[in-house]
C-alpha cells in the first residue's frame, strides 16, 4: 500500500500553500496550525528546501474516539517541483477500524484526496460536493 497521497503542483510554492488553505476551508475543515519549517530552521541558521506543514481539523464536532487521529497533516514541499502530500487514512486502517469502520475511513480518505487534488489544481474546489462538515 502506498501510504501517501502525493501530487505535484504546477503552481509556485506559496501559491500552492494558499490554494491548499482555500481547499481546506472550501471542504469544511479548518487550518489549526501552519508550520513553516523552512523559516523556523532558517531562524536558527539552517537552510533547507521550502517546507510547510498544515494541520487541519474538521470544522464541526467529532467523536472523542477519533480525536487521537486529529489533526491531519498535509505537507507542501519544493525541491525541483512543488509537491503536496498527506498520509492516507487507510494507513491507520487497523486502528481506525476499531473506532469508525470502513465507511467513515473511506469518506475521510476521499475528502483528504479532494483537498490535496484541489490544491494542486487537479479539480476545482468550487465544483466539489460539500461535505457534511460544512
Amino acid at each position: 500500500m502506498d501510504y501517501l497521497h502525493r501530487r505535484e503542483s504546477a503552481r509556485g510554492f506559496y501559491d500552492t500553500v494558499e490554494a491548499l488553505i482555500s481547499a481546506v476551508e472550501c471542504h469544511g475543515f479548518a487550518v489549526d496550525n501552519l508550520h513553516d519549517i523552512c523559516a523556523r530552521l532558517a531562524a536558527k541558521g539552517y537552510v533547507i528546501n521550502s517546507l510547510v506543514i498544515l494541520e487541519i481539523v474538521p470544522a464541526r464536532s467529532m467523536s472523542f474516539d477519533i480525536s487521537p487521529f486529529i489533526p491531519c497533516r498535509i505537507a507542501v514541499s519544493q525541491e525541483n517541483v512543488v509537491v503536496v502530500a498527506a498520509l492516507r487514512p487507510e494507513a491507520y486502517s487497523d486502528e481506525i477500524a476499531m473506532i469508525n469502520g470502513a465507511t467513515q475511513r473511506a469518506e475521510a480518505e476521499r475528502q483528504l484526496f479532494q483537498i490535496v487534488d484541489a490544491a494542486v489544481g487537479s479539480i476545482d474546489c468550487e465544483e466539489l460536493p460539500r461535505s457534511e462538515a460544512t
